[in-house]
């Protein structure tokens, strides 16, 4: 995979031309999906966001080990060049042919580490707070063994239905990732507690309805620029870049 960078895909464009065929479909249909899912992070807005990416959907030219090869050496030249623009990305697990991965921007969750709060919430939940690097490593670990947990449990649901015994461990997902979604403390404490929803958007809150109603609308309006900017024409590293 070389040529023209990565970032340069447009929304309005299936093929990047100085890439080998075939490589443009996958290239394509990954920036689609990390501009989709990710946009409140490319336009600043989110400290980090998890979404999936399912290959075989994005390329039918290749299957198996052809594949899995060329999406990790498209994810590993992706993380570089992304990374000039203070965006990381990491892979965290796979489940049913899809990836999940973390984009996430280091400075925004070390201005999260700065409230005091948000530390002891998560020194409490067992979490180093000292820096990002550290923090999303951890997470990057607990979220690790959920996929692993979720992909365990598909098999073991098919053996049971073949006449086995139910033998799978459950996996609690890391809901205090929350926070580092952008959710304020008290949503995600919320949610933890099983307390009642106030109000519902872009995620469950549970304090102050009108202040919440105006953290969905700031947050979708940014996403949607974002969105409507790649979809008109303009590529990543435009959108990076504003």
């Amino acid at each position: 995979m070389s040529g023209t960078s990565i970032l340069n895909v447009r929304g309005d464009s299936e093929y990047v031309s100085s890439l080998t065929p075939y490589e443009p479909l996958l290239c394509h249909a990954f920036i689609a999906t990390f501009v989709r899912c990710a946009s409140g992070v490319i336009a600043g807005v989110k400290p980090a966001a998890l979404f999936n990416f399912r290959p075989e959907a994005a390329c039918c030219a290749w299957q198996g080990s052809r594949l899995r090869a060329k999406t990790c050496e498209l994810f590993r030249l992706f993380t570089k060049e992304i990374s000039a623009h203070g965006v990381c990305l990491m892979t965290v697990g796979t489940c049913h042919g899809r990836m999940a991965l973390v984009a996430y921007r280091p400075e925004l969750i070390d201005a999260l580490l700065q409230d005091s709060d948000i530390c002891a919430f998560l020194d409490n939940a067992g979490y180093p707070t000292t820096s990002s690097s550290q923090l999303m490593r951890a997470f990057r670990l607990r979220l690790a063994r959920y996929y692993q947990a979720k992909t365990l449990k598909t098999y073991a649901s098919e053996d049971v239905a073949n006449g086995a015994s139910d033998a799978a461990t459950s996996v609690e997902f890391p809901h205090e990732m929350g926070v580092v979604f952008g959710y304020p403390l008290e949503d995600v404490l919320g949610f933890i507690h099983k307390q009642p929803h106030t109000c519902r958007g872009a995620w469950c809150a549970y304090g102050n309805v009108e202040l919440a109603r105006q953290r969905f609308e700031r947050l979708a309006q940014s996403e949607g620029a974002c969105l409507r900017r790649f979809r008109s024409g303009s590529s990543l590293v435009e959108l990076l870049a504003s």
